[in-house]
């Protein structure tokens, strides 16, 4: 696994972010709140990450630096995002977003 992911990750990725780098839409699908529904987003997952987490656990990939990269630049595009939205009058904005971190330069 890699190592500590800028911007306060922790060596720990989810599959969704191993897929989504390795091209699959991350877009959330909802699932009926059923049985049935729970046992097919196991499934999905399952099979996720059997495809793509799988080989870097075993060794087949090792790509982490570019991972990473993808990591930072969801962050940023996230961030952006939520920089730019507009609450309405009667919302207080409590949460603050981390301050801007500064380029690496390569």
């Amino acid at each position: 696994m890699p190592g500590d992911i800028e911007k306060g990750g922790h060596g720990e990725l989810g599959v969704v972010v191993v897929a989504g780098y390795n091209g699959l839409p991350i877009d959330y699908i909802p699932w009926a709140q059923t049985e049935e529904g729970l046992f097919e987003e196991a499934q999905y997952r399952a099979n996720m990450a059997r495809e793509y987490g799988l080989p870097y656990l075993l060794g087949q990939k090792s790509d982490w630096e570019r991972v990473k990269e993808y990591i930072n630049e969801k962050i940023e595009e996230r961030s952006k995002e939520i920089r730019k939205f507009k609450f309405p009058p009667n919302v207080q904005k409590r949460w603050h977003l981390p301050p801007e971190f500064p380029k690496k330069e390569e």
